[in-house]
């Protein structure tokens, strides 16, 4: 069968995208044979000839011609596309990683980005992709939940939904015994691994893990957003995601740990160094678990100077801690 001037172009098209880039380039004939294989038609060269100068004169095609020595004809691949092989690793491995998404979704994404860059350079990356240990989450309603959300935001409306704990077993069950939750949503973040809604709820401003919300809907009843309310701000005095009163602290560590306390402060941080060598970090943020548990995972290495009430928090969870082993 051979096709009609506008599906040959189309089928050039695709096939350039899917098997080409700069370490694979193919010839006329090269290209007639793959398109024949694949779609089960005559090409004629000639045809497909004047099809690439269309290609490589519009810009946006991404269409290059590069030039053999010694005779050799010219040959042709896909120079440019939406993102590169290094771009789609990147989504990938953070796909791969998200906990909110189930194992299905994740797949699905997995193989719509792989569409985006050459089969030659899908396979390089299949075996450099990691392959998460995260536990997926069950919740197939996260993408719409997301949406709903996104809904709320822009048209001023209010959410209502359910919400999921484990309770005295790991089966999951619904808090306030199914009862409804209305808030004023105020952003969507994803904080390691996880989406989070971010609402004010009975007055209150609170975070709320996505993949554990169920029956997500927005109501018709509308709220003033708050134009000062920063969601980044939020998150960031909210270590680890807890709430708690927002104080001023101070840490002590060796220099050797400057990199973890930006890593968790930000870049910033206030640190400066002291007489003995040692390093303190000046900072606001909320002193609850949270912090409690981020210090406590670097064991010895970081030394709370102030205030004492987060001393004696942390003192109170080491202590905790050494009954399970005296």
């Amino acid at each position: 069968m051979k096709p009609t001037n506008r599906r040959r172009l189309l089928m050039l098209l695709e096939v350039l995208h899917t098997h080409s880039d700069e370490d694979h380039t193919y010839t006329v004939r090269e290209l007639a044979s793959l398109i024949e294989e694949t779609y089960d038609v005559v090409i004629s060269t000639a045809a497909l000839k004047q099809d690439l100068l269309e290609l490589i004169g519009w810009e946006e095609a991404g269409i290059e011609e590069c030039y053999e020595q010694n005779g050799l004809p010219k040959r042709y691949y896909k120079a440019t596309r939406i993102l590169d092989q290094y771009d789609v690793r990147i989504l990938m491995d953070a796909i791969s990683s998200a906990t909110f998404l189930t194992q299905s979704r994740t797949e699905n994404l997995l193989k719509q980005l792989s569409r985006l860059i050459s089969v030659h350079h899908m396979e390089g990356l299949k075996a450099q992709v990691s392959k998460s240990s995260y536990k997926k989450s069950l919740n197939n309603g996260v993408r719409y939940h997301i949406s709903t959300i996104y809904d709320a935001l822009s048209n001023n409306k209010m959410v209502r939904f359910r919400y999921e704990t484990y309770h005295h077993s790991t089966t999951r069950t619904l808090k306030r015994d199914g009862g409804w939750y209305k808030a004023s949503p105020l952003g969507v973040y994803w904080h390691k691994e996880r989406y989070y809604f971010i609402a004010i709820e009975s007055n209150v401003t609170k975070h709320f893990r996505i993949d554990r919300m169920v029956n997500v809907e927005m109501t018709e009843e509308c709220f003033k957003r708050d134009p000062h309310f920063s969601v980044e701000k939020y998150v960031e005095n909210r270590i680890n995601m807890f709430s708690g009163k927002k104080q001023s602290i101070e840490l002590s560590f060796a220099s050797e740990w400057i990199r973890i306390v930006i890593d968790q402060f930000g870049t910033q941080a206030d640190i400066r160094k002291h007489g003995d060598g040692s390093y303190h970090l000046y900072a606001e943020s909320v002193v609850g678990k949270g912090l409690v548990r981020w210090i406590l995972s670097n064991g010895a290495n970081i030394k709370v100077i102030h205030p004492v009430k987060l001393r004696d928090m942390v003192q109170s969870e080491i202590n905790k801690m050494n009954l399970h082993y005296t």
